[in-house]
Order: C-alpha cells, then structure tokens, then sequence
C-alpha cells in the first residue's frame, strides 16, 4: 500500500517497493521492471556505488508533480543497517529497513497499520544487528530536516499518473487522516496469518515446556547418525546468508541453499555484468551463472537423544506444523525389492530406529528464534537442508523415532 504524506509544504511517498542497480537503469530496464511490480511510478535513488528504483502503483486523483520519496530522502539518516518505524496517527505507521552501503531492502519502504508493521518486521526478524529507531511525524520533521541527502522525485515512467484499473490507495495528511476507508489486500491477509502462525508457534512451545512428562522415552541406539542440532545448524546457515548482498558488480543474487558443510549462493549475470567482475565462484560455461560455496563453521555433532516411538514423532512433528500453518511432507520409504526364490523367509530382526525423511515448508523466516527453538524441541529431529523459493524457505531432512 502506498500513500502520500505530507509534512511541512512538501509531499512524501511511502510504501515503495525497492531494486537495486549497478548503474543508472535505462528507460526499458524501468518500464521492464515496472510491469513486473505491476507499477507505473517510479523513484531513482543516486547513491555513491549504486542506483536504486523504487516502484509503486499510482494513486487515482494524485500527480507526481512534487511529490518525492520518503524512503531514499532518509535511507543514510541513521548508521546501518537501521529499522525505522514512525507513527503517523493512531491506526498508520511507516517502516524503513535499510543495510549495507544504506540500501533500502526490496521489502523495507512500508506504510500500514499494525499488523502490517508487524509482519514487515518479523520478514526482517533474521537480521541481529538492527539499529532500531522509533519515532512519529514530529521525529520524521526532524530527520528531514537534519538530511542534506538531494530528494528523489517521484514520476510516472510512461508521463501517465494515474491508470483507473490500479486499486485506489490514500492521500495521508499531518492534522487529519481517512484510517476507515484503508483495503487489506490479499498479500496483507496472508502477513498475517503468518503471524498468527508465529504466535501459534510460541504458545505451543509454552504449552510444552509446562506439560509434565508422562513416560520417558526409549534411550537412543548407539547406531544412531550423529548429526549438528537443528538450531544450531539453522543458526549457522542464517549467520552464512543472512547479510549477502541484492546484487554484486552487476551479477542479481538469484538462489540460495545450505547443505551441511556450506551455504551455496547462485548468481545470475544481469545487462551490464560482464566476467570482469564477478562474485567469487564457479562460472557456467555460458557464463551467465556464478555459483559460490561458502563453508559453514565446523559444528559439533549431537549424539542422538533419547527417541520417541515412530507414532507419537510423527503426530508431535505434525500437530506442530498444523498448529504452526506449516506445509509438512513425507517423503515414503523406498520399497523392499521382493524376495528370490528358494530364499530363506525368516524375518529380518527390527532396526534399531526408524527415519523418516520429510520437507517442509514455510512463509516465515525459520531463523527466527521461536523456529530454531521448536525444531530443537523434537526428539529425533535433524534437518539436512533448505532453499530460498518464490514461496518461502523450503527445509529437507529426518525425523528418527525407535
């Protein structure tokens, strides 16, 4: 959502959504990008090293004549990497989250109410080093006051400010403000759910940390894997992706993945990138892609705990997921090739454990603590790896049980 905030004589636009540039983009690149945002204004920023675009849908009955975007005006006002939030009434905040060289995340230019500041900052809940500020409109006053940052003015990329099938977004003044008439959209509902599902997460982890125990589990086989815990083990992973940068010399940071010994970063050569210059890896033989390999910290193995019997895991596993609104899969056990003829029948004795590989996937961040804790909670829980999608993090690894 974006809106128009007027401070002073001058009128600011928030609620944009930010990408990153190696150069100053061309004409095409912009009309290109914006019909991917399903947008048709636009803010370049000029930073020393960089260009940015901030790109939003118009708002009907508004023009981009001095109009300029609060974002980039105040993105290197504080020390980095910094989280702003400023109340502007009752029931409308706006968010800033910029980090390295001062850049404005895709993500970080948000203007709504509580639930969507809320989730806004649970996106960004991954990142430890956060310079937080908080602030109203008298403080965003004073900001802009104290910035001598040149403004980035706001302007339609095909000279059209206003197209009637764009949703209408408001016009957000200093002494009076139309909260009742804000629209939820669809993305916002599922912001929060997702934090609904956070705050699921937390209470069924209370709700077991204060149930007593009814039986001890069986004691682990010594045949067990020993494995890195899976707090630990996301913790290193987040540590290894959490701080990569949008872009490097051009080249657009397209996929990421941890295994157990290193996080692995793919990087997709963008129009102007050339081998040159280009992140630290292996290049395809196209040369368009550059996959990197950055070694995790050599972690401890955890011996395996006492386990639960196969049932009560699985059903544990699951009711957490549920609870949680995560998507859970298992994957089946391959089948047991059958048996050749004139071959002695008698049964195989029981395996010590049983392993279930499973995938899961979620919306919000597992390096959050609440994940990484409810993970470690489950006996017999490891987790192999995880990958950045379109939809969220995708975790692979095994639930052991006895």
């Amino acid at each position: 959502m974006s809106g128009i905030i007027q401070i002073g004589k001058r009128r600011w636009l928030a609620g944009m959504s930010w990408l990153s540039y190696e150069s100053s983009p061309s004409k095409s690149d912009l009309r290109e990008d914006a019909e991917r945002q399903r947008a048709a204004w636009v803010s370049i920023r000029n930073a020393t090293d960089y260009k940015q675009a901030g790109f939003c849908a118009p708002i009907e009955g508004e023009k981009t004549r001095n109009l300029f975007s609060l974002a980039a005006k105040l993105a290197e006002s504080k020390q980095q990497p910094w989280l702003g939030v400023f109340r502007i009434d009752d029931q409308l905040s706006w968010y800033i989250a910029v980090r390295d060289n001062h850049t404005i995340l895709p993500d970080g230019d948000v203007l709504g109410g509580p639930d969507e500041i809320r989730a806004a900052r649970e996106r960004h809940s991954g990142f430890l080093d956060w310079n937080h500020v908080e602030g109203d409109l008298a403080a965003l006053t004073e900001m802009l006051d104290a910035v001598d940052e040149k403004s980035s003015p706001v302007k339609p990329i095909d000279g059209v400010s206003t197209t009637p099938q764009i949703a209408i977004a408001a016009t957000v003044g200093v002494s009076l403000l139309v909260g009742a008439g804000w629209w939820y959209s669809h993305k916002q509902q599922e912001e929060r759910e997702r934090q609904a599902a956070m705050a699921a997460m937390r209470m069924r982890l209370a709700q077991q940390a204060a149930a007593p125990k009814i039986a001890a589990p069986a004691a682990a086989p010594s045949s067990a894997p020993a494995i890195p815990a899976p707090d630990i083990w996301l913790h290193a992973c987040g540590n290894a992706v959490l701080d990569l940068p949008l872009s490097q010399y051009g080249w657009a940071l397209d996929k990421v993945t941890c295994n157990q010994a290193s996080a692995v970063v793919t990087w997709k050569r963008s129009d102007g990138a050339t081998l040159d210059q280009h992140p630290d890896g292996t290049v395809s033989p196209d040369g368009e892609v550059v996959t990197q390999a950055l070694p995790l910290p050599k972690l401890d193995a955890l011996p395996m705990e006492a386990l639960l019997s196969r049932q009560e895991a699985s059903e544990r596993f699951r009711a957490w997921t549920q609870s949680s609104n995560l998507k859970l899969t298992f994957t089946p056990p391959p089948s047991a090739p059958p048996a050749l003829p004139g071959a002695d029948k008698q049964q195989a004795p029981a395996p010590a454990f049983t392993q279930a590989a499973f995938s899961l996937s979620t919306a919000v961040t597992p390096f959050a603590s609440e994940f990484e804790q409810a993970l470690a909670a489950l006996p017999g829980m490891r987790i192999s790896g995880i990958e950045l999608t379109d939809a969220g993090w995708t975790l692979q690894g095994v639930l052991y049980a006895r």
